[in-house]
């Protein structure tokens, strides 16, 4: 009897823990949206432009640590 009280407790802990993780995932997702529909009305140039420059600079980065 004891034992099966204390694995309850353990259940509503991992069921809290659970619905923590779907927050988390649920807010990533609407700022990712968010992000997007703001990149999109930049225009699609200037989105262009970034993605090349975030993919030089991780280029770079890249090659700086492989090289040591």
């Amino acid at each position: 009897m004891h034992f099966f009280c204390g694995e309850n407790i353990n259940n509503q802990e991992i069921n809290k823990k659970k619905k923590k993780k779907q927050k988390t995932k649920e807010r990533r997702a609407k700022s990712k949206i968010l992000f997007s529909n703001w990149m999109e009305k930049r225009g699609a140039f200037f989105g262009g432009v970034s993605r090349y420059i975030v993919l030089v600079c991780i280029y770079v980065y890249v090659r700086v640590m492989t090289s040591y």
